[in-house]
């Protein structure tokens, strides 16, 4: 019954894996959350309407990306909505693969403020 000791350490594991992964410095540095700019048909008619859509790290919080976002582009966020997307099956010849999973965040600006690329 040995292996069920080692689960006790795994959610502490866990969280000190996913700090390591976003690249938050000790200084507030938050370059590793905001990955790109989603551009899609669906992103550019949510972007008229003050929804801009960004790919996002996988382990990054609602907070974070807010304050990521108004550091980077200046701007006020209003609201942050996160949609885990799952990675597709992908067949190429004989051998089956997967795409990787990914995270979208939409960020829900104040009313007048538009993001300039």
């Amino acid at each position: 019954m040995a292996f069920f000791s080692q689960k006790k350490n795994t959610a502490v594991r866990a969280i000190h894996k996913e700090s390591a992964k976003l690249n938050v410095g000790v200084y507030g540095d938050e370059t590793g959350i905001v990955l790109a700019v989603h551009n899609t048909e669906k992103a550019m008619a949510l972007s008229e309407k003050g929804t801009y859509v960004f790919r996002v790290s996988r382990y990054a919080t609602k907070p974070q990306i807010s304050s990521a976002i108004e550091k980077m582009y200046g701007i006020h966020v209003v609201g942050v909505r996160v949609v885990n997307v799952r990675g597709k099956t992908v067949v190429i010849g004989r051998n089956k693969g997967r795409t990787s999973d990914w995270r979208k965040a939409m960020i829900t600006l104040r009313k007048g403020e538009v993001i300039k690329e």
